[in-house]
């Protein structure tokens, strides 16, 4: 009794572009992953669901105390506490819409410095390949 494999081996794979050219095009990619990253997490943070941007817990639980505590009950109480959870609501989504549009300016303002910075980069390596030729 034999028995016999057959050994194959894989498919090269496609070989990395080398050279200037090459180079360029692993920059571009290395550049697009890390910006994904990043846009990835500020969007993640900035979700509506998320723990930076929901209503804390605590004043969920305390509106729900209001609406359950006899002593709330009240129709002068009651109009007093809608009131201020409206008010605490507003503060809060306020806050949200500034968080919101400072984390998109600073994004925005980090993107155009690492653009300035990459620029340079290029720039400066550019000059040594020239130079060094």
């Amino acid at each position: 009794m034999s028995t016999s494999f057959t050994l194959s081996a894989p498919p090269p794979a496609e070989p990395c572009p080398t050279g200037i050219s090459g180079l360029q095009d692993r920059l571009v990619e290395c550049l697009h992953q890390q910006e994904s990253t990043i846009v990835g997490d500020i969007e993640n943070a900035l979700e509506l669901s998320g723990p930076l941007m929901s209503l804390p817990k605590p004043l969920q639980e305390q509106f729900r105390r209001w609406a359950e505590q006899p002593q709330y009950q009240t129709p002068e109480m009651r109009r007093v506490l809608e009131a201020a959870k409206n008010k605490i609501i507003q503060i809060h989504n306020d806050n949200r819409e500034y968080i919101s549009n400072k984390v998109a300016y600073n994004a925005d303002k980090i993107r155009l410095e690492l653009s300035i910075k990459a620029i340079g980069k290029v720039i400066s390596g550019v000059q040594q390949l020239l130079s060094s030729q």
